[in-house]
């Protein structure tokens, strides 16, 4: 330790980031629980949230087959995700994307920004 901070020889593991749970609605409404890796917004100013659910993997372990749990991470738009009551979300990572920052700083437009037409 250097200045009674750790370093990453102090054979001590880096700290995570908080995984607090939340409650995904799946595409047939099914709601189930899993957990918040972090926040993201698309260019269009989309909100998207990174979660993993627990689900059942195959694994061969010498000549047996078995199932044990496997984390499956994917992204989902912020309106199919719920808190969970008396949860805390602070320190779980945010990502703004860089146009909207910009956008809302000077209030133009960017290109990249701007919708399709209706009817593309």
């Amino acid at each position: 330790m250097t200045g009674g901070q750790a370093t990453a020889g102090d054979n001590e593991a880096p700290e995570q980031p908080p995984r607090p749970p939340v409650t995904i609605r799946l595409p047939d409404e099914q709601p189930v629980v899993g957990r918040l890796l972090g926040r993201w917004q698309s260019a269009d100013g989309a909100w998207f949230y990174r979660v993993t659910l627990p689900l059942w993997a195959h694994v061969r372990l010498g000549t047996r087959d078995v199932t044990e749990p496997s984390d499956i991470e994917f992204d989902v738009a912020a309106d199919h995700v719920a808190p969970v009551p008396g949860t805390s979300y602070a320190g779980v990572p945010i990502r703004r994307h860089p146009l909207v920052v910009a956008r809302a700083r000077t209030g133009r437009r960017h290109p990249a920004t701007t919708p399709p037409p209706a009817d593309a």
